[in-house]
């Protein structure tokens, strides 16, 4: 009876547990801890779009690292920032969840940093084979960005404007000089008052 019950019940609970696993978990995703552009561009010692000529079968160390790494021979179609060019060797280590692996034929914007002669493409890296132009657009921009508009203020020169008539310009003047003699006269009467 017991294991009636057990069974009954397990029964009951497998489509609860079902209905409570999220839709991702149904699929390994792997999402790479990447850095953003904002981030990686300034970091980056040199970034290029090139295509992959040679990926050797296996990993090596790097020169003066304990890191192993592809040595993987790229050709530079376009040098963004830095000064990598030309045929180049481009140390990557394999990518967490070996997402990211360049394959000869293919065409990347790499983000790089100086090894020596040669040069390595940091794990964090944000390296694609798609969207490439969408994405050295956006590179561009980061590392040319365009200066906020200047205002345009227009000044007018009094002594170039047609020059204003005499009574124009004196009439201030005259209004002061008479609102002062009139304030003097006030006063000199107000005290003459208070006196007798």
């Amino acid at each position: 009876m017991k294991k009636m019950v057990l069974l009954v019940v397990a029964l009951l609970a497998a489509p609860l547990g079902v209905l409570a696993v999220p839709a991702t978990a149904s699929a390994a995703v792997c999402q790479g801890n990447f850095k953003t552009l904002d981030v990686a561009v300034p970091q980056s010692d040199s970034i290029v779009t090139g295509r992959v000529l040679a990926v050797p079968k296996s990993d090596a160390l790097v020169k003066g690292t304990s890191v192993r790494a592809r040595a993987v021979t790229v050709k530079v179609t376009n040098t963004l920032k830095g000064s990598a060019s030309g045929r180049i060797k481009v140390h990557v280590v394999e990518r967490t969840c070996g997402a990211t692996q360049l394959r000869k034929g293919k065409t990347y914007l790499l983000f790089l940093t100086r090894n020596g002669n040669d040069w390595n493409n940091p794990n964090d890296m944000p390296n694609t084979a798609q969207d490439v132009s969408a994405t050295v657009a956006r590179v561009q921009e980061i590392l040319n960005p365009t200066p906020a508009e200047t205002p345009t203020v227009t000044f007018s020169d009094p002594l170039l404007d047609a020059p204003r008539p005499y009574w124009q310009v004196a009439l201030p003047g005259f209004a002061l000089v008479a609102l002062s003699l009139i304030g003097f006269v006030v006063l000199l009467a107000t005290r003459r008052r208070r006196a007798s």
